[in-house]
């Protein structure tokens, strides 16, 4: 530390946390290399209010590093347009701050893939962040250390969906096991753990299924979901996800009220949409309301415009008008975060 550092560090250090700014934090935790835990004694406060505040501010040290190789690459670059084109690495510089926020992930690789859980923390070299597997005071003791490569915000309503139906069978399970007495005290705790997930994740598919019915869409294309009633399910979580990625789904859940026609309320939806998306199943070929759906849907544009996306769910043979066009076989091999990726490539070019 030179005598120009060392005068500005003596002088932060007198500051209170409370008055620390952007740049004082900055200057402490990239230029200086301190750890948050150095940081923490300095003002005699926990590690958690520096990793708090240094997300609020979003100050991350690989940022610092690739700023400074692109600045020195381009400093080399005599190429104004060369320059120009490759001037839009500010996204790149900004990712690494914004990829990841405190809150509920989905483990996404690993030992713990698929699971719900609370990022709270960093450790000291940013690499790994802390987990709690359910609600952060009751599950204490389930706090993993997991790499932040293999944690995401980005939960789908349908992982969500699984992941409750999952722990809900699990629960059962060894519930049933602990009433006969053949549960040990390894998977005692694991129940309990469990059981913090399963409330997290209910709580966070409940929260999007009532804030996707009162949100308002962000443009103006109309997606009618038709799907039969064994897979409302399915439909449910589907039009979940593609309202909070900013479509106007019709779905007879949210659309007919009590007392209102259901035929006439379909009939109304089917002629406001811009297209229609098929949740194909065998219990969707053998219900009479389904077909006159897009069928109805299908002669109404005159067969070749009419814009059908079909979704196959199971091992169902779609018909032949249906056939002729391209769909989707959703199965294990095609994960849910392709469908969606086709569906909204499809319907953005609607």
């Amino acid at each position: 530390m030179n005598k120009s550092q060392q005068k500005r560090y003596d002088s932060i250090c007198k500051k209170q946390w409370d008055k620390i700014n952007q740049d004082d934090l900055f200057f402490l935790y990239v230029e200086l290399d301190l750890i948050k835990a150095e940081i923490a004694n300095i003002y005699n406060i926990t590690k958690g209010k520096v990793s708090y505040k240094l997300q609020r501010f979003g100050i991350r040290k690989t940022s610092k590093i690739i700023t400074d190789v692109f600045n020195n690459t381009l400093s080399s670059v005599r190429n104004e347009a060369l320059k120009e084109m490759v001037f839009g690495y500010d996204s790149i510089i900004d990712s690494p701050d914004n990829y990841l926020s405190y809150g509920p992930v989905i483990v996404t690789r690993g030992p713990h893939k698929g699971r719900i859980g609370v990022y709270d923390d960093n450790d000291d070299y940013d690499k790994n962040g802390y987990v709690y597997f359910g609600n952060m005071v009751s599950t204490l003791d389930s706090c993993y250390l997991i790499p932040l490569t293999s944690l995401s915000n980005n939960i789908t309503t349908y992982r969500l969906s699984s992941r409750v139906e999952t722990l809900s069978n699990e629960l059962g399970y060894a519930r049933a096991k602990r009433a006969s007495g053949k549960l040990s005290i390894e998977k005692e705790n694991m129940l309990i753990e469990l059981y913090g997930e399963y409330v997290l994740a209910l709580q966070l598919l409940n929260k999007v299924y009532v804030e996707t019915n009162f949100l308002h869409s962000k443009n103006n294309e109309r997606i009618f979901l038709s799907h039969s009633s064994a897979d409302l399910g399915f439909a449910n979580v589907l039009a979940s996800d593609l309202k909070l990625a900013g479509y106007d789904v019709w779905l007879d859940r949210w659309e007919i009220g009590l007392g209102q026609s259901i035929p006439e309320s379909i009939s109304n939806g089917l002629d406001t949409a811009d297209a229609l998306i098929i949740l194909l199943s065998k219990d969707y070929l053998k219900s009479v309301f389904c077909r006159d759906e897009w069928q109805g849907y299908y002669m109404k544009y005159k067969a070749a415009d009419a814009r059908i996306i079909t979704i196959i769910i199971d091992d169902s043979t779609p018909p032949t008008i249906l056939a002729s066009r391209k769909y989707f076989r959703f199965n294990e091999s095609r994960s849910y975060e392709t469908l969606l990726i086709e569906l909204k490539r499809s319907l953005n070019n609607i």
